[in-house]
């Protein structure tokens, strides 16, 4: 769009301010240029007061001083456009004696480029789907509990460390396509009815005593 330049403002220390209503037709080294609804060219600073950054065609309310000018609001824009809200330094949002809700109807999208932190003495999630993709986890606690109907797992290499590890299932099966290796200082194994060792090759050693005891014994 091509915007008919007039003679800016001259410097005037002892201007009135005075408000204004304008277009905004682009942005110079962080200032904009609006043209007012009389057709002078002014450049202008966002007030901290106007968190919406402006964009070209945004018709806006300024108010101006001398050769100061700032864009208080922004009072109408094409709808098929996105807001955005522009902060120069850190932001904090307080809520001393109340709750802080964000809802939104499509997608909620919380991103950093260094960090992305959440406090708090409960946190609560809830969601039919959820899906994590990181290169590292870790995770430090004191307590976990867990319950699904079905959980599978598909790794290349799995390490585990517990003082005590215990499990419980009303079936338990393992399937190893390659070695099955158990070192224990002591094994026992137990079964309720009958306990079946099958292999092309069985080989039972011990150092010491070897023992088999039983009320029948059959060998072939």
């Amino acid at each position: 769009m091509k915007v008919e330049q007039k003679p800016m403002i001259p410097d005037d220390p002892v201007a009135s301010p005075e408000y204004s209503l304008g277009v905004v037709h682009g942005e110079q080294g962080g200032l904009w240029q609006i043209q007012s609804d009389d057709g002078v060219v002014r450049l202008a600073t966002v007030a901290h007061s106007c968190l919406v950054t402006p964009e070209p065609g945004d018709r806006v309310s300024a108010l101006c001083a001398g050769s100061d000018c700032w864009i208080l609001a922004i009072l109408e824009r094409d709808d098929s456009r996105d807001l955005k809200l522009r902060f120069a330094g850190d932001v904090e949002i307080e809520c001393p004696s109340g709750s802080l809700s964000v809802r939104a109807a499509e997608a909620l999208d919380l991103g950093s480029d260094r960090l992305v932190s959440i406090h708090g003495p409960v946190i609560r999630f809830s969601t039919a789907l959820a899906e994590h993709f990181c290169k590292a986890a870790s995770w430090v606690g004191e307590r976990l509990e867990t319950t699904f109907e079905r959980i599978r797992t598909v790794t290349r290499r799995m390490d585990t460390v517990a003082d005590q590890h215990h499990q419980s299932a009303r079936t338990f099966i393992r399937k190893t396509e390659q070695m099955d290796r158990v070192q224990a200082g002591q094994l026992d194994l137990r079964a309720r009815n009958a306990m079946t060792l099958r292999g092309e090759h069985i080989l039972a050693k011990a150092d010491e005593l070897g023992k088999i005891d039983a009320d029948q014994i059959q060998l072939g």
